[in-house]
């Protein structure tokens, strides 16, 4: 499948981000997702934002499925990024679901920058 192909194929995950309200990067065949959230000591608004970025994992890969694709859970990570402070009030239980297994980062690279979480 040719560049141009490709980006069309994909297009319908950027309709599906959307769909969520969920801001998001392209990159070739990476694709990184953001949201932002109000630190507070009961981590309501951090739970509210896990779940969504949940659920709209969860109907990309039903598309990737039914579309022959793959999402690479073993490359697939999260990283919280903030204030140490604001970090510290973040549990630890508080991890994002990704397939079976959550791969909690420390440090992302974008584009050849390396990005740590605070």
């Amino acid at each position: 499948m040719g560049p141009l192909l490709f980006t069309l194929y994909l297009d319908r995950v950027g309709d599906i981000l959307e769909k969520h309200d969920i801001k998001h990067h392209l990159y070739a065949d990476d694709i990184q997702l953001y949201i932002s959230y109000k630190p507070t000591l009961d981590n309501s608004d951090l739970l509210l934002k896990k779940e969504k970025i949940e659920h709209c994992l969860d109907e990309i890969k039903i598309w990737m499925n039914a579309n022959y694709l793959h999402l690479n859970e073993e490359k697939t990570e999260f990283m919280y990024i903030g204030k140490k402070q604001n970090l510290e009030l973040i549990p630890e239980t508080m991890e994002l679901r990704i397939g079976k297994t959550p791969r909690a980062s420390d440090t992302a690279k974008s584009i050849g920058c390396v990005l740590d979480k605070t």
